[in-house]
């Protein structure tokens, strides 16, 4: 999955972008999801100080500390600048910091998507050994994309790893994968569930069930249901928080489209 951060000023163009990403990742069923969006720096870099994935990063011209960081966690990521006039280009290319793309504002819906695509097309290109997990049960061994993995399973005094097509079982804990798995990409639902949250297709809020398909469901525990809300929320979260600081009259939850909420 290429995780996409969105780091800018404005709220009117960060929310332009979230919906065009949104609606080009659903349109044509790309492994890609918004993690972060921010009107500042701060929950940027600190989602960057935990993570060394490849990200497609829409950031200002004006946060340079973000776009450093972007750049110095993982040199293959994608680096696309906004700016206010095309005055700023110049500095969007100085340094080493490598764009892949600007948008001068006002930025068309569609040219957001389509550099975004773009990029998308590059990053299924990269190096992939990155992004299987290896798994053995005796003398077989597994390798699987994370992006084909449902969910994983305890029972029966093992694991199991969940795909569309295969149920594989190998010996851990829920734990010790847990720890070894992109947190972007996969979230502790239950006792006994870790959910590839990029495979989520909705989740029954009352009934407590994490639903992949009509026949794929997990149960979801209370305890962990506030964590798997913000997890899916997470860029309304981030935007409604930013917003709520900047002006008393931005009505909250209302301002942006939710995901997956059944509820």
């Amino acid at each position: 999955m290429l995780p996409i951060l969105i780091c800018d000023p404005s709220k009117e163009f960060v929310l332009q972008a979230s919906r065009t990403l949104k609606e080009r990742i659903s349109s044509k069923g790309l492994d890609a999801r918004i993690v972060r969006v921010s009107l500042s720096s701060g929950a940027i870099l600190g989602h960057l100080a935990e993570s060394r994935d490849v990200h497609y990063a829409l950031v200002n011209l004006m946060f340079q500390d973000v776009s450093v960081q972007v750049r110095e966690g993982n040199r293959n990521s994608y680096l696309v600048f906004s700016a206010e006039h095309d005055a700023q280009i110049q500095q969007a290319f100085d340094g080493l910091l490598r764009p892949s793309g600007i948008h001068i504002k006002p930025v068309r819906t569609k040219e957001i998507a389509d550099l975004f695509e773009s990029a998308y097309a590059d990053y299924l290109l990269l190096d992939t050994d990155n992004d299987c997990l290896s798994v053995s049960f005796g003398a077989q061994m597994h390798r699987l994309r994370y992006k084909d993995i449902l969910y994983f399973e305890a029972a029966e005094k093992k694991l199991f790893a969940v795909t569309r097509a295969q149920r594989i079982g190998f010996y851990g804990t829920l734990d010790e994968i847990g720890r070894n798995l992109p947190v972007e990409r996969f979230l502790r639902v239950h006792k006994g569930f870790i959910a590839n949250l990029g495979r989520i297709r909705e989740v029954d809020w009352h009934g407590m069930l994490v639903r992949f398909s009509e026949r794929d469901a997990i149960p979801m525990s209370r305890s962990c249901k506030g964590a798997v809300r913000a997890a899916l929320d997470c860029e309304t979260a981030d935007l409604s928080e930013e917003t709520s600081r900047l002006s008393d009259s931005v009505a909250s939850g209302g301002q942006t489209d939710r995901i997956r909420d059944g509820g």
